[in-house]
C-alpha cells in the first residue's frame, strides 16, 4: 500500500525552493557568488536554519545570510530566483544557476 502524503502549499514551496537550492551550481546573491553555502533538512521546528550562505565583496567584507525554514515556507520564486527574508529580516534574492560546458 501507498503511503500519500499530504503537504500545505507552504511546505511544497520549501521543498521547491531547497530542490533549487541543491541543484545549483552556482548562487548570486544580488550580484555577488556565493562562496559558501550549507543546507540542511526541512525536518526540524519553523526558526531552525535550514540555508546558511556567505559572500565576500569587492573591499573583503564578509556577508553572511541565515533561512529559517519558515522564511523557506514565504519564499516566492520567479523563474530562477528566490526571494525570502533572513534571520534578521532582511528580503535576499538568491538567484540558483548550473554550469554548462563550453563547445
Amino acid at each position: 500500500m501507498k503511503t500519500v502524503i499530504d503537504m500545505t502549499a507552504a511546505e511544497k514551496i520549501a521543498e521547491s525552493v531547497l530542490d533549487m537550492l541543491e541543484r545549483a551550481e552556482i548562487l548570486d546573491v544580488e550580484g555577488n557568488l556565493l562562496h559558501n553555502w550549507h543546507l540542511d533538512t526541512l525536518n526540524g521546528e519553523d526558526d531552525e536554519e535550514v540555508f546558511a550562505c556567505s559572500f565576500t565583496d569587492e573591499e573583503g567584507l564578509i556577508f553572511e545570510f541565515s533561512f529559517t525554514k519558515k522564511a523557506l515556507t514565504e519564499a516566492k520564486i520567479v523563474q530562477n530566483s528566490i526571494e525570502m527574508m533572513d534571520d534578521t529580516g532582511e528580503l535576499v534574492n538568491i538567484t540558483c544557476y548550473t554550469l554548462t560546458p563550453l563547445n
